[in-house]
């Protein structure tokens, strides 16, 4: 007997199964607003994008299937307009145990909103704490992986104790000049950078001082380590001050050694790539960030200016991919 011969019940049972498998690949999610300032709020729920569930690609009869399947609350996969495409693409809510989480210097601050932080408080415009405590594999901008030491301890102290590895993301591993960028709007994947030890370059406000790609990841780890130790110290004393707690066992985690007080994380140089298919038909994935540079005084200027409109703001992520709205201008607080 083939597929075709087995009942529906039976044939749907099997494409359930398969629309599950389909959609657990680890993705990485881009925290919108790109640019947050104002207090505006960062865009929730997390969601990630997705590839199309192969069985879409099969028949009529599989790709309506999942579409119609999308439309169930217990579906992995749903679907929702993007502007740039032109057409419903698929999602799903972001995994922290499993997926990246991607945060920028535009809008570190106020997505995890770590110095606003009164221990177990919560707040209201930044990314829920039950969202982030699960994390375990955070990528960061190489901005602001400058100074990682003034928030990551912060971050795994006090939201993601378990956290095992930080991204430093370049815009290229092709080009000699290091600057800030945008991140892709589209779907994307982490690619880590090989031969970082041997690659030369150069911040672009001096573009003769080349140095090994990997040392640039390697200074941020020496910051962290630096800076880790003293603000370790600080959450021991609001802990004992106000929680009388013996030394240190409010924390429980992997992601921090409380003995040799030292982070146990594993850092690497990455890239962003997009998926293209080629003029003969193949499949490739590219770098992509090498055209989406942006000013350094864009990247670190008066944060007050940088608020999407109320209107994207009130866009619902489950309806419309807020990530397409990255072009809003630069405005004062009203």
């Amino acid at each position: 007997m083939s597929f075709n011969d087995l009942p529906l019940e039976i044939k749907q049972t099997i494409w359930r199964f398969a629309l599950h498998a389909a959609v657990d690949e680890p993705e990485i999610c881009i925290v919108w607003p790109l640019k947050a300032g104002c207090n505006a709020p960062i865009s929730k729920p997390l969601l990630v994008d997705t590839a199309f569930p192969v069985l879409m690609h099969v028949c009529g009869q599989w790709r309506n299937f999942v579409l119609s399947s999308s439309q169930r609350p217990s579906s992995p996969v749903k679907f929702r307009f993007s502007r740039q495409a032109d057409c419903q693409v698929p999602y799903r809510h972001f995994r922290a145990s499993t997926d990246i989480l991607y945060l920028s210097a535009m809008n570190q601050e106020e997505a995890t909103r770590v110095h606003d932080m009164e221990l177990h408080m919560e707040w209201e415009t930044g990314v829920p704490k039950a969202a982030l405590a699960p994390v375990r594999h955070l990528a960061v901008e190489w901005p602001l992986w400058l100074n990682a030491g003034n928030w990551l301890p912060a971050l795994v102290y006090r939201v993601c104790p378990n956290l095992e590895k930080v991204s430093v993301v370049f815009s290229s591993s092709r080009m000699a000049i290091l600057g800030c960028f945008r991140a892709p709007a589209k779907r994307c994947k982490l690619r880590r950078v090989e031969g970082a030890d041997k690659l030369l370059v150069a911040p672009d406000w001096d573009p003769e001082k080349l140095e090994p790609l990997q040392s640039k990841v390697d200074n941020g780890v020496e910051h962290l380590h630096f800076e880790a130790m003293f603000k370790w110290e600080v959450d021991l004393q609001i802990h004992e001050l106000d929680m009388d707690e013996p030394d240190g066992e409010w924390f429980v985690g992997s992601a921090w050694d409380k003995k040799q007080q030292k982070f146990c994380l594993e850092y690497e140089a990455a890239t962003f790539v997009q998926y293209k298919r080629s003029e003969i038909g193949g499949e490739t994935w590219f770098e992509a960030c090498e055209d989406r540079l942006i000013e350094w005084e864009e990247c670190f200027d008066n944060p007050n200016r940088r608020c999407p409109s109320p209107t994207q703001l009130a866009i619902n992520p489950e309806e419309w991919r807020v990530n397409d709205e990255e072009g809003y201008p630069f405005r004062l607080p009203e």
